[in-house]
């Protein structure tokens, strides 16, 4: 099919506009534009063209709902019968947490036999030990310790699990998460 004169105008128009941008342009896209009947059409298909989503296994979906359901929605939290006031909002973008959690898992578990089940069951755990420390130590000290804790999107994001995979439950309630034994 040829192209008719506007429509040629108007490729070369978007190359000159890129090489004004001192962007450069890959030799497929100049041959991806030549091939189609008009520009606007080019234009109209690779505005409509996305990436495709990761794919998060049901397995994952379900894990991360009961990971979701025990991050603290916000820094406030009631230990022994002491509230600890807290503003800060800790969870949003579940859709994001989700995505990152997917990962996390995949990466944690990846040298088990069940990569998912044992990334999701120790991910899980780090948090629960991670936010009981936290929990004692706001009682020791007599301030909220939970305003330091990262919203999720960031703990995934930043892995701020990674130092509690492993770590058991606080044996003692005094015992200081600052302290090495």
């Amino acid at each position: 099919m040829a192209i008719k004169q506007e429509e040629y105008e108007s490729i070369v128009k978007y190359i000159q506009d890129r090489m004004m941008a001192n962007s450069i342009i890959p030799v497929e896209e100049i041959v991806d534009i030549a091939t189609y009947a008009s520009y606007d059409q080019y234009i109209a298909d690779t505005k409509k063209v996305k990436k495709a989503k990761p794919v998060v296994s049901k397995e994952v979906e379900e894990a991360f709902l009961k990971f979701w359901a025990v991050y603290p929605a916000t820094s406030k939290f009631t230990y022994k019968g002491k509230i600890f006031q807290g503003e800060r909002s800790l969870k949003s973008n579940k859709s994001v947490c989700l995505k990152l959690y997917n990962d996390a898992v995949l990466e944690v578990g990846k040298n088990w036999s069940d990569p998912i089940l044992t990334g999701a069951s120790m991910i899980h755990k780090a948090l629960q030990v991670q936010l009981e420390h936290i929990k004692i130590e706001s009682y020791k000290k007599g301030d909220n310790r939970m305003q330091y804790l990262k919203s999720c999107e960031v703990y995934l994001r930043q892995k701020a699990y990674e130092p509690w995979l492993g770590e058991e439950f606080p044996v003692d309630s005094e015992q200081s998460i600052y302290t090495e034994a």
